[in-house]
């Protein structure tokens, strides 16, 4: 059995969860966040969870941390690094509806001194500065009309999931496709994403890669495999959402460059968007995707707080799109 990753704090069933903590491939590392400017403010929140878990057979280890924080509904919403943005989520009583944000926390991995709270970025005040040009999303009949992505996925990539993943996500298949069907996002996307934090094993929680009825830093447990897989569905479309804009309840199928966007943000929130970083580098989304996207490293980017050690080797041998499409997601090209 995977060994069980460094709890990252948890959400209940009824909240999206932060799925931040140790690298897939690395020892478990310190939370940062700064302010992701662009991200439309949403409503007030009140509990953080961190998704981030161990996603390797080979290296389980991790550590991460989620704290609750709070902020004005019209302040900027910011990224947690720490191998996925801090959701929060309060669940509205009479509606059950969810609210997501995401959140700019510091949280040093292995220290037990007080959480710091991360100095949001100025916002510019320069009358003249340019307005960031907004790409118009193509409409539902220009992607039902767009032709299907061909993966080119290395022989050794694909013999690797054949002997690895393929016989774990074939057998929880109908348990994938209840929980997305009830959340409404694509149940291939929801495997990857088990396999990616816990190897899919069946007990063990995809959203922290904690085993399962393990108490997380913030008190919630997960029991059951479908009660964990329905807070990732949910941090999934929150985390999407927040911070590239991709609705994940649209039944349409996405890109390759938006599947690794989504997995991005599951992973690291919105540190890559703030520095421009693109997640076709982002190995947790893109390894092993073709001959070009094998022996990555993680992005280095400068921040001192980043999670699973920027600009060291990613040691899996693929990663959640080569996932993805291995189970015959029809990704198109836009």
């Amino acid at each position: 059995a995977p060994t069980a990753k460094a709890p990252a704090a948890k959400v209940p069933a009824t909240q999206p969860t932060d799925h931040s903590s140790a690298g897939s491939d690395g020892a478990g590392t310190s939370l940062g966040g700064a302010e992701i400017p662009g991200i439309p403010a949403l409503s007030s929140t009140s509990s953080t969870t961190d998704h981030a878990s161990t996603s390797s057979t080979t290296d389980h280890s991790s550590e991460s941390d989620s704290s609750t924080s709070s902020a004005p509904t019209d302040a900027t919403p910011s990224a947690e690094a720490s191998t996925s943005a801090a959701v929060q989520s309060q669940a509205q009583p009479p509606a059950g509806t969810t609210d997501a944000e995401l959140t700019a926390v510091i949280r040093p991995a292995t220290s037990s001194e007080p959480t710091h709270a991360a100095t949001p970025k100025a916002t510019p005040t320069s009358t003249t500065a340019k307005k960031a040009t907004k790409r118009k999303t193509p409409g539902v009949k220009a992607r039902r009309a767009a032709p299907r992505y061909q993966p080119e996925m290395p022989p050794a990539v694909k013999n690797a999931f054949l002997a690895s993943a393929r016989k774990p996500l074939t057998r929880a298949e109908f348990l994938y496709r209840d929980v997305a069907a009830r959340e409404g996002v694509s149940w291939k996307i929801l495997a990857a994403c088990d396999w990616m934090q816990c190897d899919a094993h069946p007990r063990y929680s995809p959203v922290r890669g904690e085993k399962l009825g393990t108490p997380n830093p913030d008190g919630t447990v997960f029991h059951t495999k479908s009660e964990a897989l329905t807070q990732s569905a949910r941090d999934l479309v929150a985390l999407a959402g927040a911070v590239y804009g991709i609705d994940l309840t649209l039944a349409v199928a996405l890109s390759v460059p938006e599947l690794a966007n989504v997995f991005a943000a599951y992973r690291w929130g919105g540190l890559l968007r703030q520095h421009n970083t693109s997640a076709m580098e982002f190995p947790y989304s893109v390894q092993g995707l073709t001959d070009q996207f094998q022996h990555m490293r993680w992005p280095k980017i400068a921040n001192p707080q980043a999670p699973d050690k920027p600009g060291s080797r990613y040691k899996r041998p693929f990663g959640a799109v080569p996932v993805v499409l291995s189970l015959d997601y029809p990704a198109i090209v836009l």
